[in-house]
């Protein structure tokens, strides 16, 4: 029983952090959470430190535990690791996609596109980068970007923000998967390298908004 209200807990944070319901430097208010999940401190305070662990808390002794802000440098140290680990992991993985895996993706971004759908952009977002990720079947890969996951889900959100972003990042997308659907490596690298670099941009300016925008707490 502990370990599901503690996975409520967490889904909970972790939704309200990833969907900045919670902002930036928001303070974690254990006894209202006690009071929306009808639980007691103890399986949210377990969920706080996973989310920690995760990089999306962080906690002061004698002042509590607040929403971790985003910084210009955390953003960039992100994405130069997402760009080395993708890169080489669609270099071992390229030949062992499957053209159906591929073309999941390939429609939920031509119906993002047709309908401007948000949801649907972000999901095949996330599903594109799991692809590459997965089939470099490096277990210690997969597990050191899931433990990065949270990060990267809360910036990647933000970076979609605003129509003409979200029309590149469309434009971006359909060149990556006619690589992948084409086989053709240099190409995929290629188009992938420069799609996470203006994304990596992008998440650099997101995070001096975060900056600026952050709920301040005395130190």
């Amino acid at each position: 029983m502990l370990n599901d209200r503690k996975k409520q807990a967490y889904n909970y944070l972790r939704n309200a952090i990833i969907s900045n319901e919670l902002a930036p430097g928001a303070p974690i208010r254990e006894q209202e959470l006690t009071k929306r999940l009808k639980m007691s401190r103890t399986p949210i305070r377990e969920a706080m430190r996973e989310l920690e662990k995760d990089g999306l808390l962080i906690s002061y002794p004698a002042r509590g535990t607040f929403v971790l802000v985003v910084s210009p440098s955390d953003a960039a140290e992100i994405y130069d690791l997402r760009i080395l680990c993708e890169l080489w992991a669609l270099e071992q993985g390229l030949s062992r996609m499957h053209d159906s895996e591929i073309e999941i993706i390939n429609r939920l971004t031509k119906e993002a596109e047709t309908n401007i759908d948000w949801e649907k952009f972000h999901l095949s977002d996330l599903l594109l980068h799991n692809l590459i990720i997965e089939k470099s079947y490096n277990k210690r890969l997969v597990s050191f970007i899931q433990a990065i996951n949270g990060q990267i889900e809360r910036i990647r959100r933000f970076n979609a923000k605003g129509k003409a972003r979200y029309d590149l990042g469309i434009v971006e997308h359909k060149k990556i998967l006619n690589a992948l659907f084409n086989r053709n490596l240099p190409a995929a690298k290629k188009a992938l390298e420069e799609h996470l670099r203006t994304s990596r941009s992008t998440a650099i300016e997101i995070a001096k908004m975060f900056e600026m925008q952050s709920v301040p707490h005395k130190s």
